[in-house]
Parts: structure tokens; C-alpha cells; sequence
């Protein structure tokens, strides 16, 4: 009787701590993935960055407070950034914690460092549950070796400099060549532009050759309004001033004719012009085609006059 109460009595002991036990162990939190990145050959000014991935069973969820906070946390260690992210579903939430650190800790030689652990806190309720983040090890190295290897007992500021690279001589037949060869294209398409547009002056040519172009010009373009005839009437007007090198009236035509014999021959086709012009400008006659074509004989004609004293 005694040996079964005293059986009774351990089993009753046993499964009462035994059970709490198995209960601490289905945590709430866990962390299932840890990133921390390389831990070596860090140097002054680095940035390192952590990454956890926790899983928390519902009901329980993070306590904001418990997060780790941007600061400087030594005089030689900053968390700049922490961001968190979560995504919920029907029993859990996953945390993702991105952690930035960046260290201002400049060695003279290799040193291993520690980034502290992190406790975060759960609560569900009055429940609390708590979970640690694990700290971490790394080494810094140097910016520069103090004693630089292999230059004996030499300790000046060369031995911590590689040497000068020699310039490089590149070769600029080939590019000078290209640039000749694009330099004579470019003129001669420009010199060809200006002689298709008419552009391009003429020795020897005729002011009133180039006059007779402008108004075929026109005339290709329909002469659509009143200012394509004005604009007929003024290129002839143009050529006499340039042969003249002064502007000529129709009072003043006696004195050109004079200074220019080769057009005595014209004075009556120069005075209808001068009146016809006088119309179209002044008295607003509206031009018709036949004073097209008479701009245009003028022109021929002065221009084969100018020719031919140009033989004399």
C-alpha cells in the first residue's frame, strides 16, 4: 500500500514540472533565418547589414519598444537604419528586421569587434515571451600597414606608395586621318547645300541671273497671295540696286543708264517695270501673271547685256 502511494505520488510529481517544461519549449518566437554578411575585412566608414526573418506564433506579436532604435549605440559603432516588415497569416506573423550599422572604428591592424545582441519582447495579453537576436563577431582591418613588408627598415612615406604609371603613347594616325576624311565631308555637303538653295555666290554671275532664279522660285511655289508678286517685283529691284551699288528710283534711271550703256537698249522695258512697280507698291493694283513673265524677260535680258559687256 505504501510502495503504490509512494508510485502514485512520483508520477503526479514528475508530470507536473514535466508538462511546464514541454510547454516552454513551443516557444512563440522563433528566429528561422539569420543574415549578417561577411565578417572580415571591414574597414573605417563600412556599412554592414543584418537581416532576421522571425516567426511568432498568434496570438503573440512584437512589442514596438523592444526594437532596436537608429543611434549611435558606441563612439565607434551607428545603427542608421532598422526596418520592419511582416506578413501575416491565419496562426503566425513573419517579422523581417533589416538592421544598417556602419562603423567609424579606424585600427592600426586587424581587430575583432562585436555588434551586441538584440532582445526583442512578444506579448499576447499578459503573456510575455522574449527572443534574443545573437551578437556578432568580426574583424576590421587597417586602412594602410603601419610598417610596409618587404622595404627593409625603411620607414618613410614612399614605402607606403606604389610608383607612378608611366603614361601610355597612343598611336593618332588613324583618328587624324578619320578626321580629315569627316572634316572634307562636312564642307562639302555644306557647300553643296548652299549651291542646291542658291546660296553659294557666283565670280562673274549676273545679279539679275540670280534675280531670274527667285522668281522661278516663286513661281514653282504657285504665287499664292499678293506677296509672292511684291516679292517678284522686289528681287529685280535688288539686282538693279547691286549692279548699281546704290538704290535706283525710277527719276534717278536716266543717270543709270548712263553709268551703265550696256542697258541703253532697255530703257522702255525699265520704265514699264519701274511703273508697273509703282502700281503693285503704291497705287495697290493687284499684279497678274504677264507681270511675272515680264520680271522674267527683264532679267534674261539684262542679264545677257551684262554678258556681253562683260566680253567687251
Amino acid at each position: 500500500m505504501k510502495l503504490r502511494y509512494f508510485i502514485i505520488m512520483f508520477l503526479l510529481w514528475f508530470a507536473g514540472p514535466h508538462s511546464v517544461w514541454a510547454q516552454e519549449l513551443i516557444a512563440p518566437a522563433t528566429l528561422l533565418q539569420q543574415d549578417q554578411g561577411r565578417s572580415y575585412g571591414i574597414m573605417v566608414g563600412d556599412m554592414i547589414h543584418h537581416r532576421f526573418l522571425v516567426e511568432v506564433k498568434a496570438p503573440f506579436s512584437v512589442i514596438q519598444s523592444s526594437l532596436p532604435q537608429p543611434g549611435e549605440l558606441t563612439y565607434w559603432l551607428e545603427l542608421r537604419d532598422v526596418s520592419v516588415s511582416t506578413k501575416e497569416s491565419d496562426d503566425t506573423t513573419l517579422y523581417l528586421i533589416d538592421l544598417k550599422y556602419q562603423t567609424f572604428y579606424a585600427p592600426l591592424d586587424v581587430r575583432s569587434l562585436n555588434i551586441p545582441a538584440i532582445t526583442l519582447d512578444f506579448s499576447a495579453g499578459e503573456k510575455r515571451a522574449q527572443l534574443r537576436l545573437p551578437d556578432w563577431d568580426f574583424t576590421m582591418s587597417p586602412i594602410k600597414e603601419i610598417t610596409p613588408s618587404g622595404v627593409g627598415n625603411e620607414n618613410d612615406v614612399a614605402a607606403f606608395m606604389k610608383a607612378a604609371i608611366a603614361p601610355r603613347n597612343h598611336a593618332l594616325g588613324e583618328l587624324k586621318q578619320r578626321a580629315v576624311v569627316l572634316t572634307l565631308s562636312a564642307a562639302v555637303t555644306v557647300i553643296l547645300l548652299l549651291w542646291i538653295n542658291g546660296l553659294l555666290p557666283k565670280l562673274g554671275q549676273s545679279p539679275f541671273t540670280y534675280a531670274a532664279k527667285q522668281i522661278r522660285r516663286h513661281k514653282r511655289g504657285g504665287l499664292k497671295s499678293n506677296d509672292d508678286y511684291l516679292a517678284c517685283l522686289q528681287a529685280v529691284h535688288q539686282a538693279i540696286n547691286r549692279r548699281a551699288r546704290t538704290t535706283v528710283f525710277a527719276s534717278q534711271l536716266d543717270d543709270f543708264l548712263i553709268q551703265f550703256p550696256q542697258f541703253g537698249g532697255l530703257h522702255h522695258e525699265l520704265s514699264h517695270f519701274f511703273q508697273q512697280s509703282r502700281a503693285a507698291f503704291f497705287l495697290d493694283m493687284q499684279p497678274g501673271e504677264s507681270l511675272i513673265q515680264d520680271c522674267l524677260n527683264l532679267c534674261r535680258q539684262m542679264a545677257a547685256a551684262d554678258k556681253v559687256s562683260a566680253v567687251k
